[in-house]
């Protein structure tokens, strides 16, 4: 769930560039789980995910704080009333 917030995020802030979206998905497939994941077995294995879970759900949740739930940029303040 979380690495589908980052993503659409991404979607949305590149102006919907689904290259850009792909590039990422691969990147973290090849490198994170395709690479790095090798070099551990037993219980650093678990760590490993799990600390590979929370940078994910923290990036999120960044995200979600400073976009809102629309997921399309900074969030913007109230506007202003006109006189």
């Amino acid at each position: 769930l979380a690495g589908s917030v980052i993503a659409a995020w991404l979607f949305n802030s590149s102006g919907q560039s689904v290259f850009i979206t792909m590039l990422m998905h691969a990147e973290v497939n090849a490198i994170g789980a395709g690479y790095v994941f090798r070099f551990f077995t037993g219980g650093d294995y678990l760590r490993l995910w799990w600390l590979y879970t929370l940078v994910w759900v923290a990036g999120a949740s960044i995200v979600v704080w400073r976009t809102g739930s629309a997921l399309t940029g900074l969030r913007r303040g109230a506007p202003e009333r006109s006189r």
